[in-house]
């Protein structure tokens, strides 16, 4: 039991650092749960009504549930992604390098530099604050999505080898840019969206079933008055 619940409840903490205080409330569930029978609340009224409730929610769940995972099949799955994949709008990526610099007047002096001639990846890894300093400035190939909406035009404004002319502030601090290279952006795999791709087909399937079930019945609506609504 009490690792059926840790399962349910605190997966993502070790067993043995909550052990015993899942044994109290197991030992305190079934000390209440004992205790409430005992009182006679199994039969109450308003206990039954609940367990009703909570009963009938329960099916309508299972209920839906289960015909969505009727259409969640592999086949539904790559056509969703490929027409998720048709759908979505060109974008490009762009080879990104950057250097954070704590005050403008850093920031400008590393643009002179570099103007100068200087060595972008060597500035970054002795002059950046941040975290890409380790790879002298290297951020990778990102899409506009990737960037804060403040610094989209600062980077993808840039033609390729070029350095920005005047730094972006954000943050607190002062960042300089460098483009190296554009190619067209890569979809994301099946993989990394297939849970998306199952979480609408579900959705769109209860919402189906839903609309089938309206549609053999027939609905009279009144208002709060008592009035039928025409």
């Amino acid at each position: 039991e009490v690792e059926a619940l840790h399962a349910a409840q605190f997966p993502q903490v070790a067993l043995d650092q909550i052990f015993d205080q899942l044994v109290d409330t197991l030992i305190n569930d079934r000390l209440l749960g004992e205790t409430a029978t005992k009182a006679g609340l199994r039969d109450d009224p308003e206990v039954k009504a609940y367990v009703r409730q909570k009963e009938l929610e329960f099916m309508m769940m299972v209920y839906l549930q289960r015909k969505a995972d009727k259409v969640v099949t592999d086949k539904a799955m790559k056509d969703s992604y490929a027409a998720y994949v048709a759908d979505l709008p060109p974008m490009e990526e762009a080879h990104v390098h950057h250097i954070e610099a704590p005050t403008e007047v850093e920031a400008r002096t590393l643009i002179t530099q570099l103007k100068g001639g200087a060595d972008f990846a060597a500035l970054a890894a002795k002059h950046s604050k941040g975290p890409s300093a380790a790879k002298g400035g290297d951020l990778g190939f990102l899409t506009k999505d990737c960037i804060p909406p403040e610094l989209v035009e600062a980077v993808f404004g840039l033609k390729d080898g070029a350095v920005t002319s005047e730094p972006v502030t954000m943050g607190g601090a002062w960042h300089v840019f460098k483009v190296t290279e554009r190619r067209p952006a890569t979809p994301p795999t099946f993989e990394q969206v297939q849970g998306l791709i199952a979480r609408q087909l579900q959705a769109k399937a209860m919402e189906d079933e839903m609309i089938a079930l309206r549609k053999k019945i027939k609905v009279v609506r009144f208002t709060k008055d008592g009035a039928p609504v025409k």
